[in-house]
């Protein structure tokens, strides 16, 4: 069967509903899903923590991204692993890069704490992200590292075997 090599892009583009992103951040390393691309805007929901490196650009995230999940943190802090997180390959990354100075403050620890709590129901996180004002994920599209991407069919007969085919799988890889 031929596919289209930008499939994964048109994937990413399109409307994902928030029960399969999180379903998928969950099933998923946080070594990996640290590898989505995304210009982020804030660390928390509440955007406390800003992360644009110009007054332009945050500007422009208040104006475009408000509502946009991938544009924040938490959504990934929230959902992964955290000994993922915690001693990962990433872990002294993010420690210094947002953690550390987090941490400075009491309201810092009070919400770093809260990443650490167990996970809720997909469907009550789903409600919670919601709750924040946002309305949809959307990473977006880089030239360094394209997006794997793979389709699978579960077939089953009347014994109720199932079989799963592999109907198109697109590799991800580094342009370096």
């Amino acid at each position: 069967m031929r596919m289209s090599l930008s499939l994964s892009r048109q994937v990413l583009l399109r409307d994902i509903e928030f029960d399969q992103v999180v379903r998928t951040i969950r099933a998923t390393s946080f070594a990996w899903n640290i590898r989505m691309f995304t210009q982020y805007c804030w660390v928390d929901w509440n955007k406390t923590y800003e992360l644009s490196v110009t007054i332009k650009r945050q500007n422009r995230c208040l104006k475009n991204y408000f509502d946009n999940a991938a544009m924040y943190w938490e959504p990934l802090l929230r959902n992964s692993d955290i000994n993922d997180i915690t001693s990962g390959p990433f872990k002294s990354a993010i420690y210094t890069a947002m953690f550390d100075t987090i941490n400075n403050t009491t309201r810092g620890q009070t919400w770093l704490a809260s990443l650490w709590l167990p996970m809720i129901e997909i469907n009550e996180e789903v409600a919670l992200w919601k709750l924040h004002g946002l309305t949809r994920w959307q990473t977006q599209l880089t030239n360094y590292y394209e997006q794997g991407l793979q389709q699978d069919l579960i077939i089953e007969n009347a014994l109720g075997i199932r079989q799963r085919v592999t109907i198109h799988k697109l590799l991800s890889y580094n342009f370096v």
